[in-house]
């Protein structure tokens, strides 16, 4: 289990799933234990795509969450999910979250399956700080072998809800390259910059093309 401490400074456990393959720190689901609080500054938050579709739910800073005793991170950003669908709440039975990837690529681990122990050593990225989204531009790919990549949503007060980008739009260049150069996990990383970065645009509407510039800023 892990030792998570609330906004309201209360600090709890939780059997939480270890995930390689979601590229988030970790994912509560909040609406399955009353000791689960959702920060009280948050932004709305892709967490991927499952057989039921898109899951959306917020992302927030919480101020320690350990692994253990010895192993704690501190001010990160982590993902809270709602989900009241049968399937999810009895999966909620067995676990109350995930840690994903940013935890994980902290640390060396080792998996002992006959005595159901973990070993964890802490590497060179355990006090790196995952970056976040500071654009408020959220992108699907598509068209033709899924090189294209499309506006799906637009966080308000963002630099994306600032400039001229709207819902449906084609990204067809980013930084002067094409934006078939990419992989939407680099994009991602681009929009992910310091605060003050320019990122600049190029997107297309009903066959007309504009350019634009978002300057990334803090949203959390």
């Amino acid at each position: 289990s892990c030792q998570i401490r609330m906004p309201n400074k209360e600090k709890k456990s939780f059997n939480l799933l270890l995930d390689s393959g979601a590229a988030i720190s970790a994912m509560l689901y909040a609406n399955v234990d009353t000791s689960i609080h959702i920060p009280q500054t948050v932004i709305p938050s892709y967490l991927g795509s499952g057989l039921g579709g898109t899951l959306h739910g917020v992302s927030g800073r919480l101020e320690e969450f350990c692994m253990d005793s010895s192993y704690c991170i501190y001010n990160h950003i982590y993902s809270f999910q709602i989900n009241k669908s049968e399937f999810f709440l009895h999966e909620t039975n067995i676990k109350q979250g995930i840690i994903g990837n940013h935890i994980l690529e902290k640390f060396a681990i080792i998996l002992d399956f006959s005595n159901q122990v973990i070993y964890l050593k802490p590497n060179r990225k355990f006090k790196k700080i995952p970056n976040y989204d500071k654009s408020g531009l959220y992108l699907s790919k598509g068209g033709k072998e899924l090189r294209k990549f499309y506006v799906q949503n637009i966080l308000p007060n963002s630099p994306a809800d600032e400039s001229k980008i709207k819902v449906g739009d084609e990204i067809i260049s980013i930084n002067r390259l094409p934006s078939s150069f990419y992989s939407l996990q680099k994009i991602q990383n681009i929009l992910s910059k310091r605060e003050g970065k320019v990122v600049a645009l190029r997107f297309k509407r009903n066959s007309i093309v504009y350019s634009t510039k978002l300057v990334l800023k803090e949203l959390i």
